[in-house]
């Protein structure tokens, strides 16, 4: 089945990519920082069969399942295709521990809809920590309790098995920056009261550099397959955006400012042709491997034929038009399977320093000396998820705990 991006753009216009699956590309200041950085953000829609009553609905009815965290241009784009469709946008996923600013648009916009949100790291932020007690008859974390980490309410009311229309895998092993951090550093300019503002080069990196002191927070990330249209949409830990050899990035997503934004900053995400993981370059420690493993060789079942990020330009759909990687040995999932198996990330074997020497090869060490690490850092952060005032399912816990 051939997928067909064409017609995407950056105003989060519903584009029809195959039948009952849409795209909404979007442009987004990451952080939404007034910096000279611009990516797409996608968001997409899935029109899916319910096997549980949601909504208003019942077992049996047509919805629109929304995948990914867009901005208001997405959430207008929503609506639209719902008048398109006629079918209700019932529920949405976030898409990782990196995309929660929008969260309060969604919750707003629409009322009625089941939100699942990332558990590891955006109950956490101080974002997520408002947004826990605005919309706490409505806050619901993705029940992720056990290895491999999938996510529990899309199997619950989309069905699993030989009935499975969609799935995913949660990798919460990562480690991040603190998001406090980010906020005092300037890194990230969502908070109320905060005006964005430009950076310049030294005070960009001076930024980047000071929220790698301290990586004792956990985060997550997500790989979502979608079964009728044999689509995996990656994680940040895969290739954050694909960028083809021929292709001519839209005025809208060029960098801009002094060189180092101009023909640096853009070659740590973008490079031509390449499809790898991330170990190494956008990764930091891993907590256990062997679960990240156990988590990589789950989606490796899924018998899927094309692949794709959130951030891949408008109109690209992952390495599609990689003759090298589509027509080798099994395809895209060959060629990802054979990056994975480099890495190390399928044995649970980490091989870091393949792709970024320095930074890798500093980030292997830590995970290998842990004494270091916690000498340096403190006790390493374990996996917790609700944060403060609910329990691991996002459920509130006694008024007392509240309390302290």
């Amino acid at each position: 089945m051939k997928l067909d991006f064409s017609r995407e753009d950056l105003a989060g216009t519903p584009v029809q990519i195959s039948d009952g699956a849409w795209v909404f590309g979007a442009l987004h200041h990451p952080g939404l920082m007034a910096t000279n950085m611009r990516v797409n953000n996608r968001a997409f829609a899935f029109k899916l069969k319910l096997n549980k009553s949601l909504g208003g609905l019942s077992i049996g009815e047509n919805v629109l399942f929304i995948w990914g965290l867009g901005n208001d241009m997405v959430i207008e784009g929503v609506k639209i295709l719902e008048k398109e469709t006629g079918l209700k946008a019932v529920a949405l996923m976030t898409n990782g521990g990196g995309h929660h600013l929008f969260l309060k648009h969604w919750y707003d916009n629409f009322p009625t809809m089941k939100i699942w949100v990332c558990p590891t790291k955006i109950p956490m932020t101080l974002n997520g920590q408002r947004l826990q007690k605005e919309y706490s008859d409505r806050w619901e974390l993705v029940d992720n309790t056990t290895v491999p980490h999938h996510a529990y309410q899309l199997l619950d009311y989309f069905g699993g098995g030989d009935d499975m229309q969609v799935d995913c895998v949660v990798f919460n092993q990562f480690f991040t920056y603190d998001d406090k951090l980010s906020i005092e550093t300037g890194a990230c300019q969502w908070i109320e009261g905060h005006e964005p503002k430009e950076m310049a080069a030294r005070e960009f990196m001076t930024s980047m550099g000071k929220l790698q002191t301290d990586l004792s927070c956990r985060t997550d990330d997500i790989m979502f397959f979608h079964k009728p249209t044999k689509l995996l949409i990656t994680g940040h830990h895969f290739e954050f955006a694909y960028l083809p050899k021929d292709y001519e990035m839209p005025q809208d997503l060029k960098f801009t400012g002094s060189f180092f934004f101009r023909r640096i900053l853009p070659g740590m995400f973008f490079k031509a042709g390449r499809y790898d993981t991330c170990l190494g370059v956008h990764q930091n420690r891993i907590a256990d491997f062997k679960i990240h493993a156990a988590q990589w060789q789950e989606v490796m079942k899924w018998e899927y034929e094309h692949a794709c990020s959130h951030h891949d330009p408008p109109g690209v759909c992952g390495p599609e038009t990689n003759d090298a990687i589509m027509t080798g040995e099994g395809g895209v999932r060959g060629h990802m399977k054979r990056m994975l198996d480099k890495s190390g990330e399928l044995t649970g074997e980490p091989k870091y320093g393949y792709i970024f020497g320095f930074h890798a090869n500093k980030v292997g060490m830590i995970a290998r000396k842990e004494a270091s690490y916690a000498k340096k850092f403190g006790k390493a952060s374990v996996l917790h998820q609700g944060g403060p005032g609910f329990n691991a399912c996002g459920c509130h816990v006694e008024e007392e705990a509240i309390a302290q």
